[in-house]
């Protein structure tokens, strides 16, 4: 083992940091640069002048599931920004309404708290309550049929995750064209559930399998390449962390998604309406 300087005499101590142990030489500095602690120990790097562990990449993607979402409060205030774009060129949509809607059992928001139209980046901004527990709606248009965008995770001005929030609207062909592909049949009265799967860096996360609780027979989860399309031969996200579940009973549904490797990262309640997308990030969260 070399010495960080000669001229100094370290004592040697066991500290236990993220469930692993490692031996660090204490002074009242230990290090300038990350190469003078790697020569202590592996898997170890210089903050503040102190040698400590590097974070896995395990932690790093899911340690924010031990951390609980930002709950209701209705006397701060933020905001909370959405990215509308169209499917598959991901080009801005201008001009596109959005509702804010305060009670779930509105399905269709027809008394919205707030209304926003896209400006020419295709975004609307909403002043909301922190940990607002609402949804979004964008009524249907002869493009695109209705959508609901729930906000997973609420809305948090200390949380950079909170802020990405992107919808891609799509019409009823789009969908019967994308679930063709996959080999599944489009019920009528039934409806849909778009999601993006992310650990905790904002990263797209692949391994993870999605399901939903109730569900009917002909309910079907498709997963999407990174070229876009379903791939029949993924049966959990791939690299684009994406995919969908189709013919969806209406109502509130339970969404599930257990990562191969961690089990259980997120576990949320969806509404649900006939012939209309509901979409959501699934990110990992205490359940």
């Amino acid at each position: 083992m070399s010495l960080i300087s000669q001229n100094a005499v370290f004592a040697i101590a066991a500290l236990w940091l993220t469930s692993c142990s490692f031996l660090v030489e204490i002074s009242d500095q230990q290090c300038e640069r990350n190469e003078e602690c790697l020569a202590i120990e592996a898997d170890t790097e210089c903050k503040d002048s102190v040698c400590v562990a590097v974070q896995s990449v395990t932690d790093s993607k899911f340690g924010c599931r031990n951390t609980p979402w930002k709950r209701l409060n209705n006397t701060a205030q933020t905001t909370f920004r959405i990215e509308v774009s169209s499917l598959g060129s991901t080009l801005p949509i201008e001009g596109m309404t959005i509702h804010r809607c305060n009670s779930l059992l509105d399905q269709a928001c027809e008394t919205p708290a707030a209304t926003e139209i896209t400006d020419v980046d295709g975004v609307v901004s909403f002043g909301v309550a922190e940990g607002f527990n609402g949804h979004f709606f964008a009524p249907e248009t002869p493009d695109s049929s209705p959508m609901i965008l729930h906000p997973f995770p609420p809305p948090d001005p200390d949380s950079a995750l909170s802020q990405q929030n992107l919808l891609f609207p799509a019409n009823a062909s789009q969908i019967i064209a994308t679930a063709a592909l996959a080999g599944v049949t489009i019920l009528e009265n039934t409806g849909f559930y778009l999601f993006t799967v992310q650990d905790c860096l904002g990263d797209a996360l692949s391994g993870v399998q999605v399901t939903a609780t109730p569900r009917l027979l002909e309910t079907a989860a498709t997963y999407i390449s990174t070229s876009g399309i379903p791939d029949t031969n993924l049966t959990q996200t791939g690299p684009a962390g994406t995919g969908a579940l189709v013919n969806l009973p209406t109502g509130f549904v339970t969404i599930k998604a257990v990562h191969e490797d961690v089990g259980t990262i997120f576990e949320q309640t969806i509404l649900v309406s006939p012939d209309t997308l509901t979409a959501s990030r699934i990110l990992p969260s205490e359940l």
